[in-house]
């Protein structure tokens, strides 16, 4: 058998490890766009009156076809996330590294205090990321029209039963898919080479720059971090999972009415609940010690 392309000397390669993930990204990124381009672009030669008309509205065009085809669109995006984030992770574990992707990604360690723990944690830093999403944006005022540009924003998720292939798009894929490929491979293998602390800083400073969406990078960041580190800390990749599709449905279910609109009415009281969320995750985040006393490391010379 020829040598692992992505190994050197029992050790993995940096940069071509990056530079895989990367191609990964650009790839979902790109067929993304022509799944969203195309029903996109059927809806402007519709709806147009005049042929100069196309490209007045945009905005209210892709908002319109996210609300008339945002279903099929987000079917069509979860299946592009399961080949190439899943089959990437796949095969960069079997063909790039030649090792097992079930024993280094952790796949199978289940930690029921860890994931439990990961869960509050996660329903915790919701109030927390919502509020930094708005400091955000208050610092950078000129990078509001992302607000603008998130077609997720136009989905009507107060629409009977669509909310539950919402929490399958927009909650479960991601947090299997993506954490199998920021954690289970990236991650892990990073961390062969690296220190915890190196490790956990670029995971989760690398997954919020590229999730750069509408809530800003002071939400994604903490987020980011906090998941990569129940990663290191448990030595799990199903508490990471559970973190991550605890978060994002908290978000897709505070998108339903009445809970929106339970939210707006906050109003002032709004401060409250960010500095419970604050402070109720600094707990948790001390509980973490307490859930896992192994010694959390990765084997830097681990071969499966």
């Amino acid at each position: 058998m020829s040598s692992p392309v992505f190994e050197r000397e029992g050790k993995p390669r940096v940069v071509a490890v990056i530079a895989w993930v990367i191609v990964l990204l650009g790839v979902y990124t790109s067929l993304g766009a022509v799944v969203l381009s195309v029903p996109y672009s059927i809806e402007i030669l519709l709806h147009s009156e005049q042929p100069g008309q196309a490209g007045s509205d945009w905005l209210e065009s892709l908002r319109s076809t996210m609300r008339q085809q945002g279903p099929w669109i987000l079917a069509v995006s979860s299946l592009l996330q399961w080949l190439i984030f899943l089959g990437g992770s796949i095969w960069g574990y079997t063909y790039l590294h030649q090792r097992s992707l079930l024993i280094n990604s952790r796949l199978l360690e289940i930690r029921p205090r860890g994931m439990l723990v990961a869960a509050l944690t996660a329903l915790s830093v919701v109030p927390l990321a919502l509020y930094l999403g708005e400091i955000w944006f208050w610092i950078f005022p000129q990078l509001e029209f992302l607000k603008e540009l998130d077609p997720l924003g136009a989905l009507d998720f107060g629409e009977s039963g669509k909310w539950v292939l919402y929490l399958f798009a927009i909650g479960l894929t991601p947090a299997v898919c993506e954490e199998m490929l920021f954690r289970g491979y990236l991650q892990q293998t990073l961390r062969r080479v690296w220190s915890p602390q190196k490790t956990i800083l670029f995971s989760g400073v690398f997954f919020a720059l590229i999730h750069m969406n509408a809530l800003g990078l002071f939400a994604l960041l903490p987020v980011g971090l906090l998941i990569a580190f129940f990663y290191d800390r448990f030595q799990s990749l199903p508490v990471s999972m559970v973190f991550h599709f605890t978060y994002n449905s908290a978000l897709v279910l505070l998108s339903t009415p009445p809970l929106a609109e339970f939210v707006e009415s906050l109003g002032q009281w709004q401060g409250i609940f960010v500095l419970g969320s604050l402070f109720t995750v600094v707990i948790l985040l001390g509980v973490v010690p307490l859930s896992f006393r192994a010694p959390c490391h990765f084997e830097r010379s681990e071969k499966s």
